[in-house]
């Protein structure tokens, strides 16, 4: 998921790997809009960034299917 909530306001994966990378500071508590369980930033190198479920929720239509 490309947006996710930070104390209740959305905040984009783009917006929160540039304060994560310009601040150092980790360990925000993310939430995925649909569902409301808790979610992480994630960025590979060859990407701009995603929200990831910190577990999958298998009624979240967000939530990253099992490979």
């Amino acid at each position: 998921m490309k947006v996710a909530k930070l104390d209740g306001n959305p905040i984009s994966a783009a917006d929160a790997i540039t304060y994560r990378e310009r601040t150092g500071k980790k360990g925000y508590i993310y939430a995925c809009p649909e569902c409301g369980t808790p979610a992480r930033i994630h960025k590979d190198a060859d990407q701009d960034g995603h929200f990831e479920h910190k577990m999958r929720v298998a009624e979240c239509s967000l939530s990253h299917v099992s490979r």
